[in-house]
């Protein structure tokens, strides 16, 4: 893969738009160094969006962000520093587990314990990764897909390149 992502899906919550969701996101993320965030905020300004600065900025180790916008509490990260912030998650299980299952990387956003959107991601592939897998099976060479990925993401780049053995996380 390239290294690089892409917003695949928004899923919104609580009657949000998308716009909104990545304007508020990008608040968080803007300087981040993160692959997800620079992602998320080229999205942004793909979009031709703008957001607007926080107060109060933390990181919150390996987990993501939290900030302060008109008095209110911000979370941008993983499930899991939502799940331990006591935001209620049970809403958006299915769709956790449908983009999940599809290899994504997700982002989360809350706005007081409130779960606002996610944001899935996908790792680009290289051009012509599944041409040159092709080639070097065709030359009698197996190829295995080798990463400290997810399982679920691992499996999902294989598929699309042709490749049967992975070895992940």
């Amino acid at each position: 893969t390239s290294g690089q992502f892409q917003v695949d899906e928004i899923v919104s919550f609580d009657n949000r738009s998308e716009t909104e969701i990545l304007q508020l996101a990008a608040s968080l993320e803007d300087g981040s160094n993160h692959p997800l965030a620079k992602s998320l905020i080229e999205e942004v300004k793909r979009r031709e969006l703008q957001w607007q600065a926080v107060s109060c900025l933390e990181e919150i180790g390996g987990l993501g962000l939290r900030a302060e916008i008109d008095g209110q509490v911000i979370l941008c990260g993983q499930q899991q520093l939502l799940v331990e912030a006591g935001v209620d998650l049970s809403a958006a299980q299915q769709n956790i587990d449908r983009l999940l299952a599809a290899g994504r990387s997700l982002v989360f956003l809350a706005r007081e314990k409130q779960l606002l959107g996610i944001i899935a991601l996908s790792d680009v592939l290289k051009p012509n990764a599944d041409k040159i897998v092709k080639q070097l099976q065709g030359l009698g060479i197996r190829c295995v897909l080798l990463t400290g990925d997810r399982r679920v993401a691992a499996n999902a780049v294989a598929e699309k390149i042709g490749i049967e053995q992975v070895e992940a996380e």
